[in-house]
This record gives structure tokens, sequence and C-alpha cells, in this order.
């Protein structure tokens, strides 16, 4: 049986596009990282297109940052929950959106393993 060469480069990434989700960037009344943590969810948006997504500034919006109790440092919002505080990295972002995305099978793969091992 003939098969074809391994082949290197990039691995490819199972799309991610699930679900409609919200990511909210909740920004830090002090702009401090603003530029950082632009450039993190651009990347984030250019690789989930189909996420949707807003900014929120606490003092344009004092509620919605009140019930995260996040006072200085920004954070992001997936779904309505705090998912991250500070400026993550890209990848970290993309693994979260993909754990949230595919809740059923992670759980159905740890069950299944279980199942086996009795």
């Amino acid at each position: 049986m003939n098969l074809p060469p391994a082949r290197m480069g990039k691995i490819q990434e199972r799309p991610l596009a699930l679900s409609p989700m919200e990511m909210v960037y909740l920004r830090s009344p002090t702009g401090l990282h603003h530029e950082r943590a632009l450039d993190v969810l651009g990347r984030v948006r250019e690789k989930l297109p189909d996420l949707e997504y807003r900014e929120v500034d606490p003092r344009e919006d004092p509620d919605y940052a009140a019930q995260f109790n996040i006072k200085y440092a920004p954070g992001i919002v997936i779904d309505g929950r705090i998912e991250f505080v500070g400026i993550p990295r890209t990848r970290m972002v993309l693994d979260r959106i993909r754990q949230l995305r595919e809740p059923a099978a992670s759980a159905g793969g740890e069950g299944a393993e279980k199942e086996d091992a009795s």
C-alpha cells in the first residue's frame, strides 16, 4: 500500500464557525494597553469573521463594566462571561472560543473514555 508522503508545514485547523458568539472588549478606563488589545482582537476577528464584536468603554457604560468588577485592566467578555482580564495572546482567545463552541464534543469524549475504563 502506497501512502502519500507526509506534508510539512502549517497544520490546518478545523473551522470554528459553529455558532454565533459575541466577544466584547471592555476597555481600560485609563487606555492602558489599548493598542495591543486592538491588535490581538483584530487578529481574532480576522480568523473568525462570523464572531460578533463590540467595544465597551466603562466610562460610557458603567453598569456593564460593574457586572464584571473590572476597574482598571482591560477585559474580554465572551458570551456574557468574563474570560480574560488583561491582554491575552491571540492563540489563547482562539483556543477559548473553540472550547466554548464545542462543549458537547469535549464532554462526549470524556464520558466515552470513562465508560470504556469501567
